[in-house]
C-alpha cells in the first residue's frame, strides 16, 4: 500500500471516528433529557428551595427533554403519618431582571389515590423558561382536613371554591332529577349556559376555584351522559374529590 493510500485511509478512519463520537453525544443527550440550547440561549436549570421540616419533601428535580419540549421531573415524598389529599408547589422562574412565580396545585380526586405516608409521587412540569427555576412546597392538605405551609398563593381558598362550584352543579342536577323530566336533565348536561352563579364576597382565588369546580363537574356529567340517565344519576352522587367519600385519616 502506498503512502498516499495509507494517508487517505487514515483520513477516512478519523472522519468515521469523529462521526461516531458526534452520534454518541447526540443520542446520549437525548436519552438523558439534555438538549443543547441554541447559541445565545441559556440552558434551563432547576433548584430546590431549602425548607425546614417540610411535610411534603421534594426529593429531586431534574430537567428532562420530552415530546413537547423540556420538562421538570419532580419526585415528592410524604414525610408525615397522614395521607395527603392536595398540595401546591411554587415554581419561580428567576431571570436577570425579573422573577415570575406560578402555582402548581394538585387536588387528588379519589381516596384510592391519596399520597400515603412515606409514599413518593412524580410530578411533571413544563419547563418553558430558559433561565433558573426554583421549586418549593407552598401548601399541603391532609385527609383529615388539616393543612401545612405558607400558602402564599391561597391554594386553600382555590380548593374551597372548587368544592363549592362542584357541589353547586351536583345540587342543581339532584333537584332536576327529582322532577323526573329526563329531557330537561339531558338538555342541561349538554347546555353551555350557566347553571350556577358565583356567590358574592369571596376572594379572587376562591372565585377561580369555583369556576374550575363547575367546569370539572360539567365535563364529568357530559362524559357520564353517554351511558344514559342512570349513569348521570351515579355521577351526581360521586364525590368531587378526596375531601369527601370516606377518605382514610
Amino acid at each position: 500500500m502506498t503512502r498516499s493510500n495509507q494517508w487517505r485511509l487514515s483520513l477516512k478512519l478519523c472522519t468515521l471516528v469523529g462521526l461516531i463520537v458526534c452520534l454518541f453525544l447526540f443520542f446520549f443527550a437525548n436519552r438523558h433529557g439534555q438538549a443543547f440550547p441554541p447559541t445565545g440561549m441559556q440552558f434551563p436549570t432547576v433548584s430546590i428551595s431549602q425548607q425546614p421540616n417540610p411535610r411534603l419533601r421534594i426529593l429531586s428535580a431534574d430537567i428532562e427533554r420530552g415530546g413537547n419540549g423540556n420538562e421538570i421531573v419532580v419526585v415528592l415524598v410524604n414525610e408525615t403519618a397522614k395521607p395527603i389529599r392536595a398540595y401546591a408547589l411554587l415554581k419561580s422562574d428567576v431571570g436577570e431582571h425579573a422573577q415570575n412565580t406560578d402555582t402548581i396545585l394538585a387536588n387528588i380526586t379519589s381516596p384510592a389515590s391519596l399520597l400515603l405516608p412515606n409514599q413518593t409521587k412524580v410530578e411533571r412540569i413544563v419547563a418553558n423558561f430558559s433561565g433558573r427555576t426554583e421549586l418549593s412546597v407552598d401548601f399541603v392538605e391532609f385527609s383529615d382536613g388539616t393543612t401545612w405551609g405558607a400558602d402564599v398563593h391561597k391554594s386553600s381558598e382555590n380548593l374551597a371554591g372548587q368544592r363549592a362550584g362542584a357541589h353547586g352543579v351536583t345540587n342543581y342536577f339532584k333537584d332536576l332529577l327529582k322532577s323526573g323530566d329526563q329531557s330537561a336533565v339531558l338538555n342541561a348536561v349538554a347546555s353551555d349556559s350557566d347553571l350556577v352563579t358565583i356567590p358574592a364576597n369571596h376572594s379572587r382565588q376562591w372565585e377561580s376555584g369555583f369556576k374550575i369546580g363547575v367546569a370539572a363537574m360539567r365535563k364529568r356529567l357530559r362524559h357520564a351522559s353517554q351511558g344514559g340517565l342512570e349513569q348521570i344519576k351515579s355521577e351526581v352522587e360521586r364525590p368531587y374529590d378526596a375531601s369527601e367519600g370516606g377518605a382514610p385519616h
